[in-house]
């Protein structure tokens, strides 16, 4: 299972996200989560079992900082699945 989602903070649709895939991963069935980037900051403890397709950490550093290089560069890393 692939869930893809922009970002991963804390709010919304992204612990829906996090709880999702933990739910899924439950019964056997491996689960993905892409994504840009993931802050850890207040995350869920089921974070340190799921596994994330992120891009390099030094984009992934700078599309946390700098929301021009976020939408410029997210359309192509997320196409990519």
């Amino acid at each position: 299972m692939l869930i893809i989602t922009p970002w991963i903070r804390v709010g919304g649709a992204d612990i829906l996200c996090i709880h999702l895939a933990n739910e899924l991963s439950r019964p056997g069935c491996e689960v993905l989560i892409a994504t840009i980037f993931v802050d850890p900051k207040d995350l869920p403890s089921q974070l340190k079992r799921l596994k994330f397709v992120t891009p390099a950490k030094s984009i992934a550093w700078l599309c946390q900082r700098s929301r021009f290089l976020f939408l410029t560069l997210t359309p192509f890393f997320l196409n990519h699945f």
